[in-house]
């Protein structure tokens, strides 16, 4: 059991660091248009629909890093947050790369949300829409506190959900 754990956590380092490691090319045109058509299909799936951080509907600003979608309120915080703990793009005005997009693919919101939120405690006062429209204290404490203090993320011991649809497996994502 011990020498599993052991070996579970050097593959989920590698993998992390591989996440972590992600393009900074420019996709050309080509690639960038069958990137965008894939991007399209992966925000329109049920598990994107809806912001990673909010209730708001509709979101077409992603963390790369992170694999998750966000609405334009949560997308300013995440900028401030700063780019070793989240890369932020837009889904329309962006080039993606392919790698940007597959790190999507096996992520999106909900299992990376099975990551980062973990073990929000009882009582803990989630963002409400309203709270994003007004881009209040309670949704930028919220985000902080899910991706810079780390206090809801699940812990290194616990096993990472796999990605869903047979996406390639990537370890937990991670603000760098």
């Amino acid at each position: 059991e011990n020498h599993r754990t052991t070996a579970r956590n050097r593959s989920l380092s590698r993998a992390r660091l591989a996440a972590m490691s992600l393009s900074t090319n420019k996709a050309s045109a080509d690639q960038a248009n069958r990137n965008f058509k894939r991007l399209e299909a992966l925000i329109k799936h049920p598990d994107n629909v809806v912001c990673a951080d909010c209730p708001i509907k509709g979101p077409r600003w992603a963390s790369i890093n992170l694999g998750i979608f966000v609405c334009m309120p949560c997308a300013g915080i995440h900028r401030n947050l700063g780019v070793h703990i989240s890369k932020m793009k837009s889904v329309n005005l962006d080039k993606w790369n392919a790698d940007w997009v597959d790190n999507m693919e096996a992520w999106g919101n909900v299992r990376a949300n099975q990551v980062w939120q973990a073990h929000v405690p009882a009582g803990y006062r989630m963002p409400t829409d309203r709270d994003a429209a007004d881009q209040t204290h309670v949704l930028e404490s919220f985000i902080r506190d899910k991706y810079e203090r780390k206090m809801f993320k699940l812990r290194d011991d616990e096993p990472v959900p796999p990605p869903r649809n047979g996406a390639a497996q990537a370890a937990a994502p991670r603000a760098q």
